[in-house]
């Protein structure tokens, strides 16, 4: 239900857009045919810099499978608007222009200020997957539809403005994944493992606390869990209240995102381990992890 209060906001706000829009080109203040211009600024460059700054991520095992579903799931969709426009035409007797309309709309564009706004700037990396489908079906089967080419034309799918910016962020993408770069910026870092004292039962959640001390100057701590069970992290400050991260999988890791700046954090950690198992937990200052496999 709050997801749809949120969408229905954010479409709200783009018609109040349009009809702002609309209001300035009545009162003479731009041309109509000014907002070619802005439509050229908005598809070839506003749209490919949020693709490039999606792809701004470390690419783990989780995010590489979920993109790939979310290619998946988007040419079952063209696949649905193909086959379904086809027996409509039979039935309305839609032109080659109209099936096009209905297969390949504006959502590739629409959709990313959408996600951005109602989940969050880390889910437009998973909409970069029905742009890629969507441009590569309408400088093939698209064109082929409305009869302008009979050939496919690789050049056009790689100059797509949205296809480059992918490529872009691909290759950041994979540096900031690297082990050259990850080391770098996971340059202040602290070993908070402790050896667990007390096994938690169904009545008793215990926690561990490790002996170092942790203090952030980015406003974020990030855990990682090298440890080949889950655990649930527990950060106490005092003035501040206290902070716990959601169940952290083996060889994961969690961000906390709000921490207060040079302040000095306890690291607390509970595991549904037996006594005097080692749990391993290192804390990074920032959102940048050194790498690590089990």
């Amino acid at each position: 239900m709050e997801i749809s209060i949120l969408l229905a906001e954010q479409i709200i706000a783009m018609f109040l857009t349009m009809a702002v829009g609309f209001g300035v080109v009545r009162a003479g203040l731009f041309k109509t045919e000014d907002s070619r211009i802005i439509s050229n600024m908005v598809v070839y460059i506003c749209n490919p810099c949020v693709v490039v700054h999606a792809f701004q991520i470390e690419l783990t095992d989780d995010k590489i499978k979920g993109l790939m579903i979310a290619v998946g799931m988007s040419v079952i969709v063209h696949v649905i608007l193909i086959v379904g426009s086809e027996i409509l035409s039979y039935i309305i007797h839609f032109n080659s222009i109209e099936k096009a309309s209905i297969i390949y709309t504006n959502a590739g564009y629409l959709v990313i200020p959408l996600v951005s706004a109602v989940l969050g700037e880390e889910w437009v990396f998973y909409t970069t997957a029905f742009i890629l489908v969507q441009t590569i079906l309408m400088w093939t089967h698209g064109v082929n539809l409305i009869g302008q080419e009979k050939n496919l034309n690789i050049r056009k799918i790689l100059c797509n403005p949205n296809v480059i910016a992918m490529i872009i962020g691909i290759a950041l993408s994979a540096f900031r994944s690297s082990e050259v770069y990850r080391k770098k910026k996971a340059s202040i870092m602290w070993d908070c493992s402790v050896t667990c004292m007390e096994a938690s039962t169904s009545e008793k959640y215990v926690i561990n606390y490790a002996d170092s001390k942790v203090i952030s100057k980015t406003g974020a701590l990030t855990i990682q869990n090298r440890n080949d069970f889950d655990i649930v992290v527990h950060l106490l400050c005092e003035g501040e209240p206290e902070i716990v991260s959601d169940e952290i999988s083996s060889g994961g890791c969690y961000s906390f995102l709000q921490v207060a700046t040079d302040k000095e954090y306890t690291v607390g950690i509970h595991a549904a381990v037996d006594t005097k198992t080692e749990i391993k937990v290192f804390v990074y200052d920032g959102k940048d992890t050194e790498p690590y496999t089990k």
